[in-house]
């Protein structure tokens, strides 16, 4: 992977974690806490701050556990073939395609957000990076670039 690269890969990895990047990542969240109201405020702030309309709840039975939905405007939306998430889906299937056909495993991803993606090998940790934003996106990786570790050596024994 180019050097550019490998800090867009691990700022994106490292960034989404917690409970607004779950919600981020798959538009919900359920969550149990201690303090379901300061929960619920911070999940307001943060989705106020990116701009985006979500809605908060509670359980009725458990009281603990809350919960937040992403809502999502669907006033003139393009076609689903034109939209960044659909183009970034795109590349990474293919990418999993070359990376199998280097040996290696990459059945899931670890973050896809805003038309950038990042993943890794399951057998030796190999990385994927999508990045669909700008004019010509960026395909990167050693899942790409190099034969599975871990299946090589398997092979030789």
């Amino acid at each position: 992977m180019t050097p550019e690269n490998v800090e867009a890969f691990n700022r994106l990895v490292s960034v989404m974690t917690g409970d607004y990047a779950e919600l981020l990542i798959r538009g919900e969240v359920l969550v149990r806490t201690d303090d379901p109201s300061g929960w619920r405020t911070n999940m307001r702030k943060s989705a106020r701050l990116d701009r985006l309309k979500i809605h908060t709840g509670r359980s009725d039975r458990d009281p603990r556990l809350v919960w937040a939905i992403r809502l999502r405007n669907d006033d003139n939306q393009p076609a689903d073939d034109e939209t960044l998430p659909f183009k970034t889906l795109t590349y990474q299937h293919h990418v999993q395609a070359m990376a199998r056909a280097n040996g290696h495993t990459l059945d899931r991803w670890l973050i896809h957000h805003e038309g950038q993606a990042a993943g890794r090998c399951e057998a030796c940790g190999g990385r994927a990076y999508v990045d669909a934003t700008g004019d010509i996106p960026i395909v990167d990786g050693d899942v790409i670039d190099d034969h599975c570790s871990s299946c090589a050596s398997s092979s030789l024994a």
